[in-house]
């Protein structure tokens, strides 16, 4: 977060919210004074954020963002253990918002962490995204609606619709049911993988039915 993104989210000049950081805003009305100073304390903003340390300098911080802690509970404990071990802290922040979302990025960066684990969900703000792509830190997505890759750790999915979808068929069930929510990449994935079981165990198709959440009407 630095004084462009501060601007931004306030709606006024980089040079406002300069002159109102640094107690020169006489010519400014109190309500645009107080708005970019609540805006300041709510990022906890400071000044000169925005500039990196030098590469040598290492805080030994790992940023870790999720939206829920009871998601990846596991998952989780293996990344404090792994840092713990290699000489690194964490903070861990939850976001059940896109701006709470911001907010952490924000306070995360502004602590100099030397790298992110990002847990990115569909309601993310694109200002996090470009937040974290300005800031030059290190960033491991976690599982997010992108295609997998070197920087998107992806959960396999299609194997957990499938090994669940297995101990069903294995246990002579013939009326089965798959539901998910919405249609994002980990849901169709998911889907697929309970599709393929069904299909390699010769269920007939009128003991399958998938549902999505999205196709629940009253």
């Amino acid at each position: 977060m630095n004084i462009r993104d501060i601007a931004k989210l306030a709606n006024v000049s980089v040079s406002t919210v300069s002159k109102i950081i640094n107690n020169k805003s006489e010519s400014i009305s109190i309500a645009t004074r107080e708005k970019v100073l609540r805006i300041v304390k709510e990022y906890n903003y400071t000044p000169y954020d925005g500039v990196r340390p030098a590469k040598s300098t290492y805080s030994f911080l790992i940023g870790v963002l999720i939206s829920q802690m009871n998601d990846h509970p596991d998952f989780l404990n293996s990344i404090l253990d792994m840092a713990g071990k290699n000489g690194y802290s964490t903070i861990v922040c939850i976001s059940r918002s896109g701006d709470k979302e911001l907010r952490n990025l924000a306070m995360l960066l502004n602590h100099r962490v030397d790298g992110l684990i990002w847990d990115q969900m569909s309601w993310s703000l694109p200002e996090c995204a470009e937040v974290v792509r300005r800031s030059g830190v290190p960033v491991q997505l976690i599982n997010s609606d992108k295609v997998p890759d070197s920087d998107n750790a992806f959960f396999d999915y299609h194997r957990l619709g499938y090994d669940a979808m297995e101990s069903l068929l294995t246990r002579k069930h013939q009326q089965v049911m798959c539901i998910v929510g919405g249609r994002g990449l980990r849901s169709q994935q998911f889907m697929h993988g309970c599709q393929q079981s069904v299909f390699d165990h010769h269920l007939p198709v009128s003991g399958f039915k998938a549902l999505r959440i999205d196709e629940v009407r009253d």
